[in-house]
């Protein structure tokens, strides 16, 4: 195998496509479909007469919309930190990919790291993340490599060399805790509690 050269710099777009690439699972796009049946529900209560708005119900109303809409708004918060705070991020990566594993420099670091470290990757269209833990991981998008034929060798070798790892048994957890959260946000919007007279 050819060694492929990457060299370029993250903007904070592109830290904060990765860490919705990341966060990007089962669980995120369910809270995103009970955040809009959610406000579906409430705008048919208001409409129907059922509901009369008060400054009191502000409160049931925002907590979970502020949950549920996660998804949309902690990326940019994450990505937004993690610039400041971290100049390998805004620094120059380059390296080079190689058959034992990864060259990498960043003005702040050199070193190796052998495919065996690498734990799962996610792929997007012109990202990928390398993790070495279930929360760490290494960016590469596809303006770093000079051609798209080295891009498409560092993925092949990225899906040859690391098993990607599949979910064992989380799918009921996120569907346990789905349902858990729709359930209190009926109780806080619906009033579901028995009232204390």
């Amino acid at each position: 195998m050819r060694s492929v050269t990457y060299d370029g710099q993250f903007t904070r777009t592109d830290l904060r496509h990765a860490y919705i690439l990341h966060y990007k699972s089962g669980i995120l796009a369910a809270l995103l479909i009970a955040d809009a049946v959610l406000c579906v529900a409430m705008l048919a209560l208001f409409l129907t007469g059922q509901w009369t708005w008060s400054l009191q119900m502000l409160p049931n109303i925002a907590i979970p919309v502020i949950f549920l809409s996660a998804p949309l708004w902690l990326p940019y918060l994450l990505a937004r930190s993690q610039w400041r705070v971290n100049a390998a991020l805004r620094g120059r990566n380059s390296g080079a990919i190689r058959a034992e594993g990864i060259h990498a420099e960043n003005g702040l670091a050199v070193g190796d790291i052998r495919w065996s470290a690498f734990v799962d990757y996610k792929l997007s269209p012109g990202m990928l993340l390398l993790y070495q833990t279930p929360n760490a991981f290494h960016l590469f998008t596809r303006q770093m490599f000079a051609t798209d034929e080295d891009w498409d060798t560092f993925v092949s070798l990225v899906q040859k060399r690391i098993a990607k790892r599949q979910p064992a048994g989380r799918n009921w957890g996120i569907v346990f805790i789905v349902l858990l959260a729709l359930i209190l946000i009926g109780t806080l919007i619906f009033g579901l509690l028995p009232s204390s007279n």
